[in-house]
């Protein structure tokens, strides 16, 4: 029909007008410098990873449920609209909401986040998230589940930035290892994702609906938001 003609152009449009304007003001990067890393057996390795992971335990959670939500979001969100018949034709534009924060403002929130407070932003960003996942699972108007996907989309762009400048620059101020701390998050974070793919469509089934799965990832990002709250 014209009217979703008409919001489809208007859709793609705008993303074309935005990628395109962040391609002019992408610049070119510098070659990274390779440091040749130090060998190690295996018993001094788990033991560095154990004693990183210790440190590092307040943003290790984060970067988890990150993982949860990225395997929960995915991998279920396409299939929670094509089962929902109110939902189903404005499916691409729902599952699209998630992402395009991601692609068009997470730099500014970045640099925002350098300026005003990077635990804010994280704090912000993690309520965000977990508010609007409370309520994401149990809508039928296909709008209201547009501006819902495009919060949780911009909740992950707060907090993500600021969760990786915070997290490097720990690093440098307590001299932990810059490899063995980024291999330790991008393991939790892949671990996060596998539990979060693997789980859902368990609790799916044994609680009958998206719903309350939706709901559930929502309480487990208040909780680590919490966490992370009273931690700092």
């Amino acid at each position: 029909d014209k009217k979703i003609a008409l919001f489809t152009g208007l859709f793609f449009s705008i993303c074309m007008i935005v990628l395109f304007q962040i391609q002019l003001w992408q610049k070119k990067l510098p070659d990274p410098i390779i440091v040749k890393p130090k060998r190690r057996n295996l018993i001094a390795h788990l033991k560095l990873w154990k004693s990183i992971g210790h440190k590092m335990a307040i943003y290790l959670w984060i970067y988890f449920v990150r993982g949860v939500a990225d395997g929960v979001l995915t991998s279920f969100v396409p299939i929670f609209v094509e089962m929902k018949q109110e939902l189903k034709l404005y499916g691409g534009f729902i599952v699209a909401g998630l992402s395009l924060p991601t692609a068009f403002v997470s730099g500014y929130f970045g640099s925002l986040a350098d300026r005003f407070g990077r635990t804010k932003f994280i704090l912000l960003g993690i309520f965000i998230s977990a508010v609007t996942l409370l309520f994401f699972g149990f809508v039928s108007n296909p709008y209201l589940a547009i501006i819902l996907s495009l919060f949780i989309g911009v909740g992950y762009s707060l907090y993500s930035p600021a969760l990786e400048a915070e997290m490097g620059e720990y690093v440098a101020k307590h001299h932990s290892q810059e490899a063995e701390a980024e291999s330790e998050s991008g393991i939790v974070y892949n671990l996060g994702f596998i539990v979060g793919a693997g789980l859902t469509g368990l609790l799916v089934s044994i609680l009958g609906g998206f719903g309350p799965a939706f709901a559930i990832l929502g309480l487990l990002y208040g909780v680590v938001g919490l966490r992370f709250w009273i931690r700092k």
